[in-house]
């Protein structure tokens, strides 16, 4: 059980092409708590990355609703990607993948106002109830696994490296990595994040390298 387990949380998913990115920007965003990325949408049993079949790359994001709502996650999507231009493979098609009614009703009028804005119809489905599968451990929070001097202080702190996955901590260090958010916040939450002073040091260079 993650540090996060305790927390009221809501799920959302969404498919916007390659899942790197995604994970990075929902991760750094104000109410998302921890986030995963895996495969959904298609028929194939077990779909991994080299056999994923009529899946796409998928991003689950779990998130307090007292602080983020479903429409601002919305807004979040939509605006990390070009969801007017169809994908050519299934595998990076812009999907959002409601789990209830209410999440239904918000996806389906985001995606009626943004047909009016853009004059034309959205290549986004709406898909509901959809199986969500995990991918590799080498995909999750691949920015962060990319920074080995990071990614072993933070992996110290937990039991195995899903407990890590789904951490907080893990979400919004990978966002910063990745290239979002910038120093002055960082500043202030950098000794709520598990990292050795090492860790610590080099997540700080690393972001102000950039400012």
């Amino acid at each position: 059980m993650s540090e996060d387990s305790a927390r009221q949380e809501a799920i959302a998913r969404f498919a916007l092409g390659c899942f790197w990115g995604p994970d990075a920007r929902f991760g750094l965003v104000d109410g998302v708590t921890r986030t995963r990325v895996g495969y959904a949408g298609g028929t194939t049993p077990s779909p991994t990355y080299d056999h994923i079949g009529d899946h796409a790359e998928t991003l689950e994001v779990a998130y307090d609703p007292e602080v983020v709502d479903y429409p601002q996650l919305i807004q979040v999507f939509f605006a990390a990607h070009d969801s007017t231009r169809p994908s050519p493979r299934r595998q990076y098609a812009s999907i959002i993948f409601p789990e209830d009614d209410e999440q239904e009703d918000r996806a389906l009028e985001a995606l009626r106002n943004l047909s009016e804005e853009a004059g034309k119809p959205p290549a986004t489905e709406v898909l509901r109830s959809q199986v969500f599968h995990s991918a590799e451990a080498y995909h999750q929070k691949f920015y962060l696994q990319q920074v080995r001097r990071i990614f072993d202080s933070l992996r110290r702190q937990y039991d195995d490296l899903w407990e890590l996955v789904d951490s907080r901590p893990a979400a919004r260090i990978n966002g910063y990595i990745a290239g979002y958010g910038n120093i002055e916040d960082l500043e202030e939450e950098i000794d709520e994040m598990n990292l050795d002073p090492g860790g610590k040091d080099a997540l700080l260079r690393l972001v102000r390298s950039r400012s």
